[in-house]
């Protein structure tokens, strides 16, 4: 809706008018009077508007002051703030129009209220815990949708209790529905009491959406009421359909039938996202029952310490029972879930689990239903676990009977050596993108590579690792390798303590560093970058590697991995060292210079010596301690293989040319087949000087 300015003018206001009649069909404007200290020249003018689709008329009194404006505000939607606007909620309702507010402060207000028909928002400021509507003055519902409200009457955040049977109009609960779509959210529905049927809720030929509620401690009030004390949804409507989700529902009593809730010839309900816990009844269904119906969807709920004599989680007819867990339900005659099947029941994803002597699945029909990837439970035996119509399922179609491994008896979470984990079907219907705490419901928890659905409604939440990058490093031995960096990240909500590690394939005398740390804890947010730099020695043996990066975590059986490929080449350190004799020779004479190989690195298969002379000379003779040398040109000694430790030496002998020659110098390159981690001391030159005078002292 649009508010339209009306200022200054008439004309301007006569613009106001034409906007509101060509652009909103059935618009109203309401103009406020402007009252001055001394109202005169009072007139009244009637302003008559028409369009092909309404027309409006406004009787708007106008007061001459020296300026002849007006200031008012046309608007076509309110927000009416109780108890400021009006005294009571019922009173805002009645002020209120179709597409209006009415926003509740905090208190305690003892009132029945009634929408009539009204498709408002009816809402409090702070939430149920401080805004109380109590119906204990009077008897009947505290809230009644029962004149065709549609999804846009909506109540909110409220604390609704004490509606009670009404005998003369056999009326009773916290909040009644007829015939009527409203949407009922945020609220806590709790200690009202229904006649025959819905305590907390009760809906007749209706199809709320009825998302985030609490509703507890509800009762049905006569023996052999027709279904649902927390919630009693009868009669099939028209679209749209009803639906119950995001609940908590617990503690709720019904003498009859469907403790928590109840369906009776109620159509396609969707179910889904609900805590069911701790309600009951005397005769069947003590978590949900379903009478008379065909093809409620039953999605993903945690239906836990139920009672009832048959099917203390869920006695139905023809159902879609996806993704549930049932727990600590206990049944006195029958069992947990107990279905009457036909071709369209389909029971897949589930986990369920007895407590005692009574049956985990049990089909009430000669036709076994479609059942398939469901983990039904008892320590009983598998014979206890499948009974009726589903006797001989488990083994079959991806139905097991195994201890699903929760973490506590009143934890129904997975433990990471759960055999529910990856077991579900990925093609079931109406699976939610979400599981029942938010987190993403398909994770690749068994780290395959390939994202199966768990059984249950907890998906058992993972973390991941990103492919590092580099894949493969080559290092030179006894060095740092360049450094490989990953991701890590969290698929749930709940942080998870990782440790890293190179876990295989690792040569010995190697290290891996992981930066930040190798111990992690994820949680949501962004993913952790790690990097990681290899680190050879002295002692690591050069090759080709495949080193296993693995990431592990406490209570997880299985922990993602991948490959690095490490190439350590082989590196020698070999030194070079030179010196001479006489230290003075004499013109004629020789100068011997004396070239020693050292290595402290590996061993080099092919070492080489090459050796130039400046100067003139007369001849040069090289000989070496093993190899062979050549002088024909640059000096040039095969040296072979110098080991660790060892060293080989190669003489020069050279005879000065001429008289004139003052030094000779010896520059001598060690090289090898394999890389010198420290070739600057692979060079080294030596001088020696020559006197003209014919004799030299040693």
């Amino acid at each position: 809706m649009t508010a339209i300015p009306v200022r200054e003018s008439i004309a301007s206001f006569q613009s106001c008018l034409s906007a509101a009649s060509s652009g909103f069909s059935g618009s109203s404007i309401a103009v406020s009077r402007v009252r001055k200290p001394n109202e005169t020249n009072r007139r009244k003018a009637t302003f008559i508007l028409a369009t092909h689709r309404t027309a409006i008329s406004l009787w708007v009194r106008l007061y001459c002051c020296s300026c002849l404006f007006l200031s008012t505000v046309c608007f076509a939607q309110a927000t009416l703030h109780v108890p400021d606007d009006q005294p009571t909620i019922q009173a805002g309702i009645n002020a209120a129009g179709n597409g209006d507010t009415v926003l509740v402060a905090d208190g305690h207000y003892h009132e029945h209220i009634n929408f009539n028909g009204k498709n408002i928002t009816v809402t409090s400021v702070n939430g149920p815990a401080v805004t109380i509507i109590d119906g204990d003055i009077g008897t009947g519902p505290v809230v009644r949708f029962v004149s065709g409200e549609g999804r846009t009457a909506v109540i909110h955040g409220f604390t609704i209790e004490h509606g009670s049977f009404d005998s003369f109009s056999f009326a009773g609960s916290g909040i009644e529905v007829a015939d009527a779509y409203p949407t009922i959210s945020g609220n806590v529905v709790t200690q009202n009491s229904g006649p025959g049927e819905g305590g907390g809720i009760d809906v007749a030929f209706g199809g709320p959406i009825i998302d985030s509620n609490t509703i507890s401690h509800n009762t049905v009030v006569f023996s052999g009421g027709t279904d649902g004390a927390g919630i009693c949804v009868r009669g099939t409507p028209g679209p749209p359909l009803a639906q119950i989700t995001n609940n908590l529902i617990t503690g709720n009593f019904g003498t009859g039938f469907g403790g928590g809730i109840g369906l009776f010839a109620a159509g396609p309900v969707f179910v889904e996202n609900n805590m069911i816990t701790g309600n009951s009844a005397f005769i069947e269904g003590g978590g949900i029952d379903i009478v008379n119906n065909s093809g409620t969807i039953i999605v993903q709920n945690l239906i836990t310490g139920n009672s009832a004599p048959s099917g203390s989680g869920i006695f139905a007819s023809i159902i879609q029972l996806i993704g549930n867990t049932f727990a600590n339900n206990g049944a006195a005659t029958d069992g947990v879930v107990v279905v009457g099947t036909n071709a369209d029941t389909r029971i897949e994803n589930n986990i369920i689990v007895t407590t005692g002597t009574e049956k985990g699945l049990y089909c009430r029909s000669s036709v076994a239903p479609t059942a398939q990837s469901n983990d039904a439970f008892s320590f009983q035996g598998v014979a206890t676990a499948y009974a009726g119509a589903c006797t001989g399922l488990s083994g079959t179609n991806g139905n097991i009977s195994a201890d699903p491994k929760f973490v506590s008896s009143s934890n129904f979470h997975l433990l990471g050596n759960s055999p529910a984990i990856d077991a579900g079907d990925n093609s079931a219907p109406n699976l939610l993108a979400t599981d029942l705490e938010g987190n993403p419901r398909i994770v690749d928890g068994s780290f395959t590579g390939t994202p199966t659905i768990d059984m249950g409604s907890y998906e058992f939440q993972s973390y991941t690792m990103s492919d590092a990058q580099p894949a493969s490093v080559t290092v030179l031995h006894g060095d740092i390798s360049p450094t490989i960096a990953f991701q890590l990240g969290i698929t749930g909500k709940i942080p998870i303590a990782v440790t890293l590690a190179c876990a295989a394939g690792l040569p010995a005398n190697t290290t891996c560093n992981f930066s930040p740390s190798s111990s992690i804890t994820l949680s949501t947010g962004a993913p952790v970058t790690v990097t990681l730099n290899i680190v050879t020695s002295p002692g690591t043996a050069p090759g080709t590697y495949s080193v296993t990066l693995s990431a592990s975590a406490v209570g997880f059986v299985h922990s993602p991995t991948q490959t690095i490929g490490l190439t350590v080449e082989p590196v020698a350190d070999l030194a070079l060292s030179a010196v001479h004799r006489p230290n003075i020779a004499h013109a004629g004479g020789q100068v011997t210079f004396t070239f020693t190989v050292s290595n402290t690195g590996l061993d080099p298969t092919g070492v080489h010596l090459n050796i130039t002379l400046t100067g003139q000379v007369l001849s040069v003779n090289a000989t070496a301690s093993q190899g062979s040398c050549t002088v024909t040109g640059p000096i040039h000694c095969s040296l072979g293989t110098i080991t660790n430790g060892s060293n080989a030496k190669v003489t020069i002998t050279a005879i000065p040319g001429s008289v004139l020659v003052r030094l000779i110098t010896a520059t001598g390159v060690v090289t090898s087949d394999i890389t010198d981690i420290n070739p600057a001391n692979n060079t080294q030159s030596d001088t020696g000087q020559v006197r003209l005078r014919p004799f030299a002292r040693n």
